[in-house]
C-alpha cells in the first residue's frame, strides 16, 4: 500500500512538472529558498557561538 502511494505521488510530480513549467520553476525556486535561508540561520546561530 505504502509503495502504490509513492508511485501515485511520483507520477503526480513528474505530471505536473512536465504540464507546468512556470509553477514548477516557482516551487523548485521557493525550496531553494527555504534551503538557503536554513543555511544563513545556522551560519548565524554558530557566528553567534564563536564569536
Amino acid at each position: 500500500m505504502k509503495k502504490a502511494i509513492i508511485v501515485i505521488v511520483v507520477i503526480f510530480v513528474v505530471y505536473f512538472l512536465l504540464t507546468n513549467p512556470t509553477g514548477s520553476a516557482d516551487v523548485v525556486e521557493l525550496v531553494f529558498g527555504w534551503i538557503v535561508n536554513a543555511f544563513e540561520q545556522v551560519a548565524a546561530f554558530l557566528q553567534t557561538l564563536l564569536f
